[in-house]
């Protein structure tokens, strides 16, 4: 099985930009930056029909040096300054490290850390000391954030810094709504991991690989919050099986509002798939809503599922929600969630 994409520049000349690949992600070259294009994909093989995806719009840009950072917050603690920073725009690359520095107008003290939480050590205690920022891509490094003045580290006679205390009630809390992800199921039906949370937005992800075994339902749980600055979301599906035949269950993905529920009501919320491949999208823009599945802007936990099951449409009467029957065998695919700022 071989993947053609196809990128069509909204130019008057009409290049056509193609290369192939035998599974997801695919990526095209010499593309014009700032330009738009309308991509598809077409799947090539002996099972697969040349089956052409719907058109979906692209704008490729050059990667940049990051933003300059925002200070969030500050603590302090005996002889310590803690920023907490955060980026808008990482120039399309990942962040690879944060730095601080503080001054009392003579010496600087820097910092640097792997994740947005920087500490700054070895200040002396009540003296004022001024702060910033900056973060580090492939690219670079970005412009120096706004500066924080009058900080003050002090000696804490309750024992740990306050924004070690800060961090701790942070991870708590964090496992605490983990917790809850899953909610109640029932495990000779479902499988449903709560530490296993598919967070829709924040950032793209590397893929994994699952399987569906035991005629379980796969549930992750998909957590929403409203993120404005982007625009969509999908799943790119891969995997080795064969492609189904006619008397073979097929592949079915939807959301629900919980593990194995019934489909949300909203279009475009659940597929029947001959085989685990292809792209399944979802949004919280209105913009999108008539085109992908929309999701609401409310915030709370979603459930992307995945089965295997019989096709209501090649036996109706005989295969629906509540008799699914369901095959034993182990069917092995590859996700990877991927998002359009």
């Amino acid at each position: 099985m071989f993947y053609r994409p196809s990128a069509y520049a909204l130019t008057d000349d009409g290049n056509v930009f193609s290369t192939t690949g035998t599974r997801s992600p695919l990526s095209l070259n010499g593309l014009t930056n700032g330009a738009s294009y309308s991509c598809t994909v077409t799947a090539n093989g002996a099972n697969a029909q040349n089956t052409t995806s719907r058109t979906v719009s692209a704008t490729p840009r050059k990667p940049t040096v990051p933003a300059a950072p925002v200070i969030q917050r500050i603590d302090t603690a005996d002889g310590e300054i803690n920023l907490v920073l955060s980026v808008s725009d990482s120039g399309g690359l990942a962040i690879l490290g944060y730095k601080a520095s503080c001054t009392d107008g003579t010496s600087v003290w820097k910092s640097l850390s792997a994740t947005p939480s920087v500490t700054i050590k070895g200040l002396t205690n009540d003296v004022e000391y001024t702060c910033s920022a900056s973060v580090i891509n492939q690219i670079g490094e970005s412009e120096t954030s706004a500066t924080a003045s009058k900080i003050v580290p002090t000696a804490d006679p309750a024992g740990l810094p306050t924004w070690m205390l800060y961090q701790a009630y942070i991870v708590a809390t964090e496992k605490s709504e983990t917790d809850q992800y899953c909610g109640t199921f029932d495990p000779d039906l479902v499988e449903c991991d709560p530490d296993e949370n598919l967070d829709p937005w924040p950032t793209e992800s590397t893929g994994k690989d699952y399987a569906i075994r035991n005629q379980l339902t796969k549930s992750l749980p998909f957590s929403l919050t409203n993120t404005s600055s982007i625009e969509y979301g999908w799943i790119v599906l891969d995997t080795s099986e064969l492609p189904r035949q006619n008397d073979e269950d097929v592949f079915h993905i939807w959301f629900s509002e919980a593990p194995n529920g019934p489909p949300l009501s909203e279009p475009e919320c659940e597929a029947y798939l001959n085989e685990a491949r292809g792209n399944f999208h979802w949004t919280q823009s209105g913009d999108y809503r008539d085109e992908m599945c929309y999701l609401g802007q409310a915030k709370r936990t979603l459930y992307l599922n995945f089965e295997t099951r019989c096709n209501p449409a090649s036996y109706p009467g005989d295969c629906s929600d509540q008799l699914k029957q369901k095959s034993r065998r182990t069917y092995e695919f590859f996700a990877r969630k991927m998002i359009r700022n």
